[in-house]
């Protein structure tokens, strides 16, 4: 007999900081854990087939923005009962990633784990020689765009790094410039996509309009590729989450600017949840109180390239990896963080705008036009007519 634990997939060294963990866990409760990786790609498969027929996980890692999903499956053990021994005060926790671990009673089916905080990372040095200032550069759509502007005419080559190929980094982004019009990408229903209309698409126009401060090689770029262009010093300004402050090389690490985008940002994270499926609660749930404990949580984040779910564990985060004087600054961003709003069939959705971003980036730079008003012209619509036709589909099947 043995817990059997699913995480998504980060790095080695965290992969064998859990196995460590997991030692403990058997030597205490007399019971082996083991553990699965998963891709972002693979997981929510793996995640509906375990809803379905049971028997994998018991313990599971699962992103903010699949929870609800499950919820509404009735796969997952509310954690409540439970709770206030691993939780404990609820004003420790972001209130946008507790909202996500809940139903919309109220009620918590995850446990708080781990904390993506998307900020925007600069470099000062940079700012300095073109003559910018720095307070207020990131504090709109416009000012972002004036600020890259600024930088381009200042001899910058690459003043700007984004994902332009499949990536969920991408509707986290283009998230932050939505909220900040006031706007999400589905009605108030949670049922169809509105990118198409006036207000959002002027938004996604912005968004999609930042592909001009890409350096000139570098227009089809991975996540991970513009995050490494930040990293090694080929861009200016970046938009991502913590793991950045890890692996920037000195000479970026030692001129970073912080800040938060539009004064708000975008929150994820993750929770640990306990399967419906699951023998083994009560074992399963002292796994829970392993991985979340304090020394473990501070370790777990830090590996990760994440913010612990507890907002008094970041003063616990080694200093090469938070400099002191930028803990008030992820903290505030972190509490006032925004969560992409719950709807029906959210992670399939989040799936299908992923996609739909894709398609469209890939459009346009097959189309060579350079035009962004005459390329959406011919081209929204129709992709966003297109996912709103398996929108209705999925919900009236």
């Amino acid at each position: 007999m043995s817990i059997n634990f699913s995480m998504m997939m980060h790095n080695n060294e965290l992969a064998g900081h859990l196995e460590e963990i997991f030692l403990s866990y058997k030597q205490q409760m007399g019971i082996q854990a083991t553990k699965r990786e998963l891709t972002y790609e693979q997981g929510r498969s793996e995640f509906v087939n375990n809803a379905i027929y049971g028997g994998v996980f018991d313990v599971s890692e699962m992103g903010s923005t699949w929870i609800n999903d499950f919820i509404a499956m009735g796969a997952l053990r509310p954690c409540q009962e439970f709770a206030e021994n691993v939780v404990g005060n609820l004003d420790n926790y972001p209130p946008a990633l507790f909202t996500a671990c809940s139903d919309e009673q109220g009620l918590l089916y995850a446990v708080p784990w781990m904390t993506d905080v998307s900020m925007v990372y600069y470099r000062r040095d940079l700012f300095q020689k073109a003559g910018i200032k720095e307070e207020g550069a990131f504090s709109s759509p416009e000012r972002f765009d004036e600020t890259l502007a600024a930088l381009a005419d200042a001899g910058v080559v690459a003043p700007w790094a984004m994902p332009t190929v499949r990536s969920f980094v991408s509707i986290h982004e283009l998230f932050i410039w939505l909220q900040a019009s006031g706007y999400s990408y589905l009605d108030s229903t949670g049922r169809r996509v509105i990118l198409a209309e006036s207000g959002p698409r002027q938004v996604l126009r912005a968004y999609l309009s930042l592909h001009k401060y890409l350096a000139p090689d570098q227009k089809r770029l991975r996540s991970d590729d513009a995050d490494r262009l930040f990293m090694t010093g080929q861009a200016a300004v970046r938009i991502s989450g913590p793991w950045l402050l890890r692996y920037c090389e000195p000479e970026v690490r030692e001129n970073l600017g912080l800040a938060i985008p539009m004064n708000r940002t975008y929150l994820g994270g993750a929770g640990l949840v306990v399967w419906n499926s699951s023998r083994e609660v009560l074992k399963s749930v002292e796994l829970i109180k392993k991985l979340t404990d304090r020394e473990a949580s501070i370790k777990i984040a830090y590996l990760a390239g994440l913010m612990p779910a507890r907002l008094d564990c970041i003063a616990g985060l080694p200093d090469e990896y938070v400099r002191p004087e930028y803990r008030p600054m992820i903290e505030t961003a972190i509490r006032g963080g925004v969560s992409i709003p719950k709807t029906p069939l959210g992670g399939m959705v989040e799936d299908r705008l992923v996609t739909m971003i894709d398609m469209l980036w890939q459009r346009f730079f097959e189309s060579q036009t350079g035009d962004i008003d005459q390329f959406l012209e011919d081209e929204l619509d129709t992709v966003v007519n297109r996912l709103n036709m398996v929108l209705s589909n999925y919900y009236s099947g």
